[in-house]
């Protein structure tokens, strides 16, 4: 009926002391085979909260068409009892091509699992098409030699149209997550 690729991959966009920050970027490439239409897939990543590890941002994709993603994260200089202290700047963007879907971006329970639900019409889907997006979130990590961070990614609830009906695939079983664990930015 269909495919999915996906690819995850972590840069550390800054950090000082006893925090880090990581950008786990996720390229997620989702198609139907011939005589097959994709109506319906949602992307999801996923922060295992150990170690105090939180999102502090996460893209909002807008679907349609080509859309290049920009982002940073603050910068200045921030002043306390115990004096002047620089704070953190990073930015990075990307570019990515949804092929028309509609996406509707999701926070999942708790905000450690952010969905990004893509959709388009059937009369607007063409068979044996392909879809990319490219989720990513931005991650607040402790340093520390036994410090790690787990970030998944998969695509779910996934909707097909044949020559007479819809098929849905929940991939559920946990089987499909690609999963990414860092500690000091070093791949464990």
């Amino acid at each position: 009926m269909g495919f999915s690729t996906i690819t995850l991959a972590v840069f550390n966009v800054g950090g000082k002391s006893k925090k880090r920050y990581d950008l786990f970027l996720g390229t997620m490439q989702v198609g139907a085979l011939k005589g097959y239409k994709l109506t319906d897939f949602t992307g999801q990543m996923r922060l295992y909260n150990q170690n105090k590890c939180s999102i502090i941002d996460c893209t909002t994709l807008k679907g349609d068409s080509d859309e290049t993603v920009s982002t940073s994260i603050g910068a200045g200089l921030g002043a306390s009892e115990s004096g002047l202290s620089a704070s953190l700047s990073a930015g990075y963007s990307y570019t990515y091509n949804p092929n028309g879907m509609k996406i509707k971006n999701l926070s999942g329970d708790s905000e450690l699992q952010p969905n990004w639900k893509c959709s388009k019409k059937l009369e607007d889907c063409d068979s044996n098409e392909r879809y990319v997006i490219k989720p990513s979130i931005l991650v607040k990590s402790p340093n520390g030699k036994t410090k790690e961070t787990k970030v998944s990614m998969r695509v779910k609830n996934l909707q097909f149209h044949g020559k007479y009906k819809y098929y849905d695939v929940a991939n559920s079983s946990g089987s499909e997550y690609v999963y990414l664990v860092v500690r000091n930015h070093k791949k464990v």
